[in-house]
């Protein structure tokens, strides 16, 4: 049974954790912006190769570009967890409210 006490974190947890997430998600799109940049700086350091695909290529085996992918990987996990933390308060406080309508239901026909 889901009691008020859970509620009342579910609903302190969304409001004291909106500032932080939206940060973590600013940071993630950054992140995806930013990986573009690397490997377009990276491909700018090929003044060797001809081709523009061969660039791209060795750019995107680069220790700064791999370094960055896995800079994006956190931004990434970080996000989505705490993605799956406020759809799982969410759910609680969905299904909080359909244990009172139900309660109330169940009240009437007494």
């Amino acid at each position: 049974m889901i009691t008020d006490d859970d509620i009342d974190k579910a609903l302190d947890f969304l409001r004291n954790k909106s500032e932080q997430h939206s940060i973590d998600k600013a940071n993630r799109i950054y992140m995806e912006q930013f990986t573009k940049t690397v490997l377009a700086n990276e491909m700018l350091k090929l003044t060797d190769e001809k081709s523009v695909a061969a660039k791209e290529i060795i750019a995107r085996n680069s220790q700064v570009y791999l370094k960055q992918l896995d800079a994006l990987k956190t931004a990434i996990q970080i996000d989505e967890h705490n993605r799956f933390l406020r759809t799982t308060a969410h759910a609680k406080i969905d299904a909080w409210q359909t244990m009172c309508a139900n309660k109330r239901i169940h009240d009437k026909t007494i």
